[in-house]
């Protein structure tokens, strides 16, 4: 009579939509006022090696977590709101089809291609995370290389993967296109790449104006030095 039944455990649902480029902005609008926020939410653009439903085209990722009742309802405003904005079709995933998928898209953030590309993150708010994956759109035709971004739209983070020809002609562009990147975005930081291009430039960038303060606090918590000299921004 006292047995209390266990509590269900929350319910994971992927949903993936593809956006062709005519009712990119408009989707994104109608879905930033959605009833339940997404976990995760999300805009793969490139990224041609990853199997399935997220590679090749411009697509939509969002993960709604929570009970059962609280993400049906989410699905459904989801594919209104889609519907809305001209999207025909959504693709809803769950169990270990959700799982395989989400994490195929964690493993994109540092994926390589031959020796042959450097992938950049990009920090700031939610509101400037389309602006800043244009510019850095705009920047790798210039410099006539590939391009690939994840737009994270609930951190603000923007993933940037440049693609050479060649590893070599990777070597040929990164210190331009590096210099000119970080003039055009604040705040750029190298996660993954080539070792022979990143070794060339410095992965943290133009040291921040807070630097006097991160080179203090370094000094009080590792009074010998000892602890990755040399190894963070600004040489810290």
């Amino acid at each position: 009579a006292n047995f209390k039944a266990l509590p269900r455990p929350p319910v994971r649902r992927l949903a993936v939509a593809p956006l062709l480029s005519d009712v990119r902005e408009r989707a994104i609008g109608l879905i930033s006022g959605l009833p339940v926020e997404p976990t995760a939410l999300a805009i793969i653009d490139g990224f041609t090696e990853l199997s399935g439903r997220l590679g090749g085209e411009t697509r939509m990722l969002a993960l709604f977590e929570g009970s059962e009742a609280v993400v049906e309802r989410a699905t459904r405003d989801l594919r209104s709101a889609l519907g809305k904005a001209g999207v025909a079709q959504t693709t809803l995933l769950e169990g270990q089809d959700a799982e395989h998928t989400f994490a195929r898209f964690i493993d994109a953030y540092i994926a390589s291609v031959d020796e042959r590309s450097v992938t950049y993150r990009s920090l700031g708010l939610p509101g400037t995370a389309l602006v800043r994956e244009r510019r850095a759109r705009a920047l790798a035709s210039t410099h006539g290389v590939e391009f690939d971004a994840i737009v994270d739209l609930r951190t603000g983070d923007v993933i940037l993967r440049f693609v050479a020809k060649s590893p070599q002609s990777l070597l040929d562009s990164i210190a331009g296109l590096d210099t000119e990147l970080h003039s055009t975005l604040e705040r750029c930081v190298i996660i993954a790449g080539a070792p022979h291009a990143r070794a060339r430039v410095d992965a943290w960038g133009p040291a921040p104006s807070t630097i006097a303060t991160m080179r203090d606090l370094k000094a009080r918590f590792d009074r010998a030095g000892i602890l990755a000299p040399g190894r963070f921004v600004g040489g810290i």
